[in-house]
């Protein structure tokens, strides 16, 4: 079979850079020269329209292809045929959701020790049509009152997606208050990863589909798939990031935390709509952390649990706005202190005039001081392209409040 693998253009402007040094008199070379300029330009286009030619030619392949035939051409662009896998869920994932009855520690429930729940276990709706089985092991600890677990469908395929809440009964009694207090178990959310084979026609459509995506340097492709996963609220693509030939994709969520198993996913769908030939990488936001000092007068008749009550909500409201500001968006920060002193009706009056914040804190990464702190004067938070703002550290700790 044909070549259809396309080169990057770092690996075209290497080889004509060197041709160049070597067939002339031009030996100037080095970044931001107009001769590497130039042939970085050419070797990007190369780039593109090997892709074009190589997608071109792999249509007419993919047509008369079935079976296996259909797999080695999949393999060749690395997009895969879909699998039939049961619908799953990790414990990193905190969906399925062990608990103790309200007021209840596990130790209470075992004389104090803690319970092991075994790997295998099932977990049902409450009529028992639904069936999920634990993956490993789950040890509750004496001093907590919930914990999470793995586990997959019964049914296989799409026969096993449920939505949230349909789990309620674990079928397990292996502790000392079985009887009276029985473990309690619900999935806060769905779990819809169970999916069937590919059939010809579908994963034949599938390669076509990303073939015809990656002529037109489908940015909008790959960002539209990634937007498709649970939890995932933004995704940015960064073009050139690690030089010609890459890109990075920042993706963000509305903590900013993107866990392992949701990364995994989106390096399955970056796979099934990438470019041929284009080395992109996916990775969670650049975390910039805000911390803030503010003085807060109440009103006087306000008794010490309404200040308590009035702090609390000025914490919530500004960690409220923070959650608020897009990836690579910016905040004003007289906004921080009219959402604050809007906060609660006891609240009159904050900090000083022209002053109603006392210190704001930005902390960012440094290469040469690690988690470096900033203080900011005068100027708004203004955050780069794959920056994402959050609390630095727990709240009660990043917003202090003192009082007049």
């Amino acid at each position: 079979m044909a070549n259809i693998l396309t080169e990057r253009a770092d690996q075209i402007l290497d080889r004509t850079l060197n041709q160049l040094t070597t067939n002339t008199q031009i030996k100037r070379t080095t970044a931001g020269s107009k001769a590497r300029s130039i042939l970085a330009i050419v070797s990007s286009e190369i780039e593109n329209l090997e892709g074009i030619l190589a997608a071109n030619m792999v249509l007419g392949l993919v047509n008369g292809a079935s079976g296996i035939y259909l797999d080695f051409i999949g393999d060749l662009l690395g997009i895969d045929r879909g699998t039939q896998n049961p619908a799953r869920t990790y414990r990193d994932e905190q969906n399925i959701k062990v608990s103790a009855p309200t007021g209840y520690l596990f130790g209470a429930l075992n004389n104090g020790a803690p319970i092991t729940v075994p790997s295998g276990t099932s977990i049902t709706s409450k009529n028992g049509d639904i069936r999920f089985i634990m993956d490993e092991d789950l040890v509750l600890g004496p001093l907590d009152n919930e914990a999470f677990a793995s586990a997959h469908a019964v049914n296989q395929g799409r026969d096993g997606n449920i939505s949230a809440g349909l789990l309620s009964v674990l079928n397990f009694d292996g502790y000392a208050a079985q009887a009276n207090t029985p473990l309690e178990v619900t999935n806060l959310s769905s779990i819809e990863s169970g999916s069937i084979p590919d059939k010809d026609d579908y994963y034949r459509n599938r390669i076509k589909n990303a073939l015809l995506s990656a002529e037109s340097a489908n940015e909008t492709a790959v960002r539209l798939e990634i937007l498709k996963i649970p939890s995932i609220t933004d995704a940015i693509f960064l073009r050139r990031y690690r030089g010609i030939g890459t890109a990075d994709i920042v993706v963000d969520s509305e903590t900013g935390e993107v866990s392992g198993i949701t990364m995994e996913s989106i390096n399955r769908a970056i796979g099934r709509t990438a470019a041929v030939g284009m080395d992109i990488k996916s990775r969670g936001p650049k975390r910039v952390g805000l911390s803030a000092t503010l003085t807060a007068k109440f009103s006087a008749q306000s008794s010490v649990a309404i200040k308590i009550q009035a702090k609390t909500a000025i914490r919530a409201a500004i960690e409220a706005l923070i959650a608020s500001t897009p990836l690579g968006g910016s905040l004003r920060l007289n906004d921080i202190a009219e959402t604050a002193r809007k906060a609660h009706p006891a609240i009159v009056d904050l900090g000083r005039p022209n002053k109603p914040i006392d210190d704001i804190v930005i902390w960012r990464d440094s290469q040469i001081s690690g988690r470096a702190p900033f203080t900011l004067r005068e100027q708004d938070i203004s955050l780069e392209i794959d920056e994402r703002l959050t609390l630095e550290g727990s709240l009660i700790n990043a917003i202090t409040i003192y009082e007049k």
